[in-house]
């Protein structure tokens, strides 16, 4: 949290224990296709990060997510695949960016967006 990173090193993908990711408060333009191999994580935290992308695919494998925070990160779209990561339990996405779903289905919570998605 708030080193300022610009992108985060592969290296990253090798650590498949890690249980939580803080990126918070860092200078991050794109998340990269590695994270979707950690695949006991738990906790992953984007937010204020200039993103401007749709939400990742590889990420959407990460079926042991439970908490996701990417508040004031410009993702731009949830996709279909999103609707996989069936184990969250805590989302905290900003409605400002997104396009699609709306933000009356982001507003509803977790259910409403995975059934829109579907």
């Amino acid at each position: 949290e708030d080193n300022l990173l610009a992108g985060i090193a592969p290296f990253v993908s090798l650590l498949t224990e890690l249980r939580l990711l803080n990126l918070e408060n860092n200078m991050i333009a794109s998340v990269p296709d590695e994270l979707g191999c950690l695949i006991n994580l738990e906790t992953l935290i984007l937010s204020k990060n200039p993103f401007n992308q749709a939400f990742p695919l590889a990420l959407c494998g990460l079926t042991t997510l439970k908490t996701l925070s990417a508040m004031e990160s410009r993702f731009t779209l949830l996709p279909a695949a999103f609707c996989h990561l069936t184990g969250l339990t805590s989302i905290n996405l900003d409605p400002a960016y997104i396009r699609v779903p709306a933000k009356e289905v982001l507003a509803k919570g977790l259910d409403a967006v995975s059934s829109y998605l579907k």
